[in-house]
Parts: C-alpha cells; sequence; structure tokens
C-alpha cells in the first residue's frame, strides 16, 4: 500500500496538548492543596513535588485517554490513534495492556511524594504499594511486549535507548553543574521525575524518527 505523507492533524496534537495541559493542572491543583495542608514543606521541595505530582497526572491523563479512544473507534479516530474501525480493532489487544501498564506506572511518583515529604503514607506501607505498582507495570509491559508486531518492538527498544541517552545527557549535565555549585542537586524524587519525564520524550523521538506521525505510516 502506498505510504501517504501528510502530517498528523490537528487532533493528534490536540490530544498531546490535553495531556499536557491536564496533567499540569492536575498535578498543580494536588500540589497546592498538599502544600496548605502540609505548610512546612518549603524551597526545593516544592519544585520537587510539583514536577513529580505534574508528570504523575500527566500520565494518568494520557492513561485515561487512550482508553476512551480504545473504547471508543471514533474518539480514537478523533484523536487520530487510528486511521479506521479495521486498525482499532487490530490494535485494541496493544493498546489495553498499555493503559494497564501505564496506569500503574502514573501513580509511582504520587505515592512516593505522599509518603516523603506529605507523610500522609508511612515508608512501609509506601514501599509496598511501589513495589506491587512495579509488578503491574511489568507484567502489563510483558502483555503489550508480546501483542507487538516487529515494528513496535523496533519503536520500543529504539525509545529505550533514546531514554538512556537523554537521561545520561540531562541528568549527567544536572550533575556536573550541581557538582561545581552551579545548581542545586537533585534529588531522588528530581531524578525519578527525570526518568519520567525522558521516558516520554524518547517515546515521541523514537516514533517521529521512523515516520510515524505521517499519516498513512504503519
Amino acid at each position: 500500500m502506498e505510504k501517504r505523507r501528510k502530517r498528523k492533524g490537528w487532533g493528534y496534537w490536540a490530544f498531546f496538548a490535553l495531556c499536557a495541559v491536564g496533567g499540569y493542572l492536575v498535578g498543580s491543583a494536588i500540589a497546592t492543596a498538599g502544600f496548605e495542608l502540609w505548610p512546612d514543606i518549603e524551597g526545593p521541595d516544592d519544585l520537587s513535588v510539583v514536577a513529580a505530582l505534574g508528570v504523575s497526572a500527566l500520565y494518568v491523563v494520557m492513561a485515561v485517554l487512550v482508553a476512551v479512544g480504545t473504547i471508543s473507534p471514533r474518539a480514537g479516530m478523533a484523536m487520530e490513534m487510528f486511521q479506521d474501525e479495521d486498525q482499532w480493532r487490530d490494535e485494541r489487544e496493544l493498546m489495553w495492556p498499555s493503559v494497564w501498564g501505564t496506569l500503574p506506572f502514573a501513580l509511582i511518583p504520587a505515592v512516593m511524594v505522599l509518603a516523603e515529604p506529605l507523610g500522609v503514607i508511612a515508608t512501609v506501607p509506601a514501599l509496598a504499594i511501589v513495589a506491587l505498582l512495579v509488578i503491574l507495570t511489568a507484567w502489563a509491559s510483558l502483555v503489550s511486549w508480546r501483542a507487538m508486531d516487529e515494528l513496535w518492538r523496533d519503536v520500543t527498544r529504539a525509545s529505550a535507548i533514546w531514554c538512556c541517552y537523554l537521561l545520561f545527557v540531562v541528568g549527567g549535565g544536572w550533575g556536573v553543574l550541581a557538582h561545581f555549585g552551579l545548581l542545586a542537586a537533585p534529588s531522588p524524587l528530581d531524578w525519578l521525575t527525570l526518568l519520567y519525564a525522558t521516558a516520554l520524550i524518547a517515546a515521541v523521538i523514537a516514533v517521529y524518527r521512523r515516520g510515524m506521525l505521517d499519516e498513512g505510516a504503519p
């Protein structure tokens, strides 16, 4: 089949914009409520908490929108997740594990923030919850991997490689500047947030480099 090279339309980019804005608004609202309930959180922790909750909310919004698009072919095509109902039927098996994997993955930073610095959850229960979320994410990722064709497996591998590159450049650069006293050293929560952000950016880069942001691309 001949491939059309028309760029993705407004629906595709509106999907990402809605994820970003929704994640920012939800994360900021949660963080603001947290600061009001726990006013003793001050200084660099403020930004770390907002960033962690923001990236957590961003992934939750993404998972919800993908779920909506997977349930409804009309919504999925409007967000340009699928070209037609045939593709929607073919790729539902792949999309559902992605949703079930993204949701627990998204909640990990939120649970960590609730444990420290907010102190809502004690350390041991928080560790148990995080461990359970990691197991659920790993299980869903394995199911998703088995449902992928070679193209999506190549994209996944490339995404992992790009994530490593971005972590090395951004995280390494941050560490160097912090060593010389030009920036505050990243906290463990900052590193986790950076991992989530670079994973998302790496996925977009991997998809873009394979021309999958072009309409009609397989």
